[in-house]
């Protein structure tokens, strides 16, 4: 899927962008082939325009991205589970160029280590950028406020 730009203009509010770059947990939710939702935890970057999720080929969420770009990202704050950011977006594209060295940066945030314990030997990493067009979330409110960090 070649890089596209978001079918709506986004801006992200500087508080949540910051936390997009910080070693927060993530859930990704995708559309499975019957309609229904899949659920998974990622790690996520912001690269100033979109959300990147670093992810495997032949992964589930892959298959679904691939086939409907719709997706949704709850992002909790950390230390406060129960105050998230609600994002909505679209897939804009994906590469597998760079996707090891960007796997290795989120290693280093994310296990103060650039080595990825999970991985196997010919595993083809790809990222996966995500435009995001809406967001919600009592949490954006706390973190303009600097309340979230309470």
């Amino acid at each position: 899927m070649p890089w596209s730009s978001s079918p709506q203009p986004f801006t992200m509010p500087a508080a949540a962008a910051a936390m997009l770059t910080e070693p927060v947990y993530a859930h990704l939710a995708t559309v499975q082939p019957d309609g229904s939702p899949h659920l998974t935890m990622v790690w996520i970057d912001w690269d100033g325009e979109h959300i990147l999720v670093n992810t495997v080929e032949g992964y589930r969420k892959l298959d679904n991205m691939r086939r409907d770009p719709r997706v949704a990202i709850d992002v909790p704050v950390p230390g406060k589970p129960f105050i998230a950011l609600g994002i909505s977006g679209r897939v804009t594209g994906e590469t597998a160029e760079g996707a090891a060295d960007h796997l290795r940066t989120l290693c280093l945030r994310y296990l103060g280590t650039e080595d990825y314990p999970w991985g196997w030997p010919g595993q083809q990493r790809v990222i996966v950028r995500i435009a995001p067009e809406k967001m919600s979330g009592f949490a954006l409110e706390m973190l303009e406020h600097g309340d979230a960090a309470n």
